[in-house]
């Protein structure tokens, strides 16, 4: 037997943010704002499923 996804329960994101390795507190608008921002962005790259589950970014600067 498959459940088809309107049956499963949706999953909240979860979405950290971590600068010079501390964790930067985000409430809950900034935490959506990122969270569609760079997943929107990610899904419009060729080869980048359409929901991935996971999105890891990382930024060094020099």
């Amino acid at each position: 037997m498959t459940q088809n996804r309107q049956s499963r329960p949706k999953r909240k994101p979860e979405t950290i943010l971590i600068c010079d390795g501390r964790d930067v507190p985000l409430n809950p608008f900034v935490q959506r704002f990122l969270e569609e921002t760079v997943s929107g962005m990610v899904r419009a790259l060729e080869g980048v499923p359409k929901e991935p589950r996971r999105i890891d970014l990382r930024i060094r600067r020099k």
